[in-house]
């Protein structure tokens, strides 16, 4: 089964990208295709240059962990562009896209869980 997880809010200000770190990972053990869209402020979770403090998690390598183990992730360029999020800074394998993409993901997904809104 294909799962699409979409979340919208800042990694850092709620629980929501780690919700879906969370949920990811366990579709993952059971060997589902995943794939999370990365929209508004939670595109900064793929920004590869944050450091958060050491009593902190960072959610960037929890993300790059997560690519590790299959899992597609894709952040809207044009919310990158308003956040001041460069190509450069973001995690390596990370695709850029957009609402075209977000329509082509849902369509090919069997299951779609929105995160945040």
């Amino acid at each position: 089964m294909h799962i699409t997880i979409i979340v919208y809010h800042h990694p850092y200000s709620y629980e929501d990208m780690d919700t879906a770190v969370n949920i990811l990972r366990a579709l993952r053990e059971e060997e589902h295709k995943c794939t999370l869209m990365l929209f508004m402020d939670a595109v900064t979770a793929a920004n590869k240059e944050i450091k958060p403090p050491k009593y902190d998690r960072n959610i960037a390598e929890k993300l790059q962990d997560l690519m590790n183990k299959g899992v597609n992730i894709i952040v809207c360029g044009s919310c990158t562009q308003y956040r001041g999020v460069s190509k450069a800074e973001l995690l390596e394998n990370v695709s850029l896209g957009g609402l075209s993409t977000l329509g082509e993901v849902i369509k090919n997904s069997d299951r779609v869980i929105n995160i945040g809104w």
